[in-house]
């Protein structure tokens, strides 16, 4: 009990992190406002300072250990320097890698599951800020007439090259649309991706009870956030 106590008051800090970690995780995740992981970004310095407080022994080691032997030591310390290099490396180059899609970047990681699309979309993903550059892909593409379910407040049409035909999917069709379509990641994921269990949602739910898409390859991904496609003429 004595040596439970002593390590206690050790490792005050790491405990008490990882107490606001479980109660604030734990609240979070049972609460019905779970909508993206900005709502664990409180949590999220204790996370990396627990990460490197674990790294910290695998990476600088005890060198006071090993003075008797000045060549372990720099063995030691020249391995601890090439894992840092890569680490800071690969964090610096997935960050220029993801400009200027910073709102839908994922790490590295997500690519195993087919990119962040296929993990979370909404707000972890989609807040709807792809459509000025729809509208550029539509300008130099030259597309006439274009339809649009987009996942965000702004109206499409200001953001559309002069002349474009913009239509509403909600508003002017029934059934699926044919020609050029553009579909927010959000809307395409809740009506094609599979649902998790028990979530309540089914594939389909938002495009009249089947997703006619996955019969389709996009023409186009607009900034990781809006599908593009070029849908033949309904029969």
């Amino acid at each position: 009990m004595r040596r439970v106590l002593s390590w206690k008051l050790k490792h005050f800090d790491e405990l008490a992190m990882l107490l606001f970690i479980a109660v604030y995780w734990f609240s979070t995740l049972t609460s019905n406002l779970n909508i993206g992981i900005r709502h664990l970004s409180p949590t999220l310095p204790f996370v990396f300072a627990l990460i490197a407080i674990g790294l910290k022994p695998i990476l600088l080691g005890d060198y006071a250990q090993h003075a008797h032997s000045a060549m372990l030591a720099v063995r030691q310390a020249a391995q601890s320097a090439v894992i840092i290099t890569v680490l800071v490396v690969i964090a610096v180059f997935g960050g220029l890698a993801a400009y200027p899609h910073y709102l839908s970047h994922y790490n590295p990681l997500a690519e195993l599951r087919g990119g962040g699309v296929n993990i979370a979309v909404d707000s972890n993903l989609d807040w709807g800020q792809d459509l000025k550059r729809l509208g550029e892909y539509v300008t130099e593409q030259e597309i006439d007439a274009i339809t649009i379910n987009y996942f965000g407040w702004a109206v499409p049409e200001y953001y559309m090259p002069p002349g474009t035909e913009v239509h509403s999917w909600w508003a002017d069709w029934e059934g699926r649309p044919e020609g050029w379509f553009a579909v927010s990641a959000t809307f395409k994921q809740q009506a094609c991706a599979e649902p998790v269990r028990g979530f309540g949602d089914r594939p389909g739910d938002n495009f009249d009870g089947y997703c006619f898409l996955n019969e389709y390859a996009p023409k186009a991904i607009v900034g990781r956030s809006i599908y593009v496609y070029n849908l033949p003429p309904i029969d």
